[in-house]
């Protein structure tokens, strides 16, 4: 067997094996994670909802989903007041600051990652906004 290269044989073969065995675990892992995604919400292109509201007299919108969402952009077409994004269940009023809180100025869009199922956007009521919830994060505006 000396024409075998060192790497294919005793220790080196079984770590390379080892490795190779770790990468298709891996990428079948990530496989099954997305496809795992599209069953639990039949998403397309990593959309889970995409949507113009209008806030109501509880100036909340509340949205939960089957998977978690990565990010949401938010067009705020309010002029004059901020929207709320809160990556938590709906509340009698919004929060200020804290974790999975992100503030919208007025007329403004933004994309905000939030890791969660659940998502609250936080207005004034009459005004309007527009999102798109996603699956995927770490997208920017």
């Amino acid at each position: 067997m000396k024409d075998k290269p060192e790497e294919m044989r005793g220790r080196n073969a079984e770590r390379n094996l080892t490795a190779l065995m770790l990468a298709e675990i891996r990428e079948q892992n990530a496989l099954l994670t997305e496809f795992t995604a599209r069953l639990g919400s039949q998403i397309v292109n990593n959309v889970l909802e995409v949507a113009t509201r209008t806030f109501g007299d509880d100036t909340y919108i509340g949205m939960e989903f089957g998977v978690t969402a990565g990010a949401i952009e938010v067009q705020n077409h309010d002029s004059s007041n901020a929207v709320t994004v809160s990556s938590t269940s709906p509340s009698s009023s919004a929060p200020t600051n804290g974790i999975g809180v992100y503030i919208v100025p007025a007329g403004e869009r933004r994309t905000v990652n939030v890791a969660s199922r659940t998502i609250t956007l936080y207005g004034t009521k009459d005004s309007k906004v527009s999102y798109q919830v996603l699956t995927r994060g770490g997208l920017t505006s």
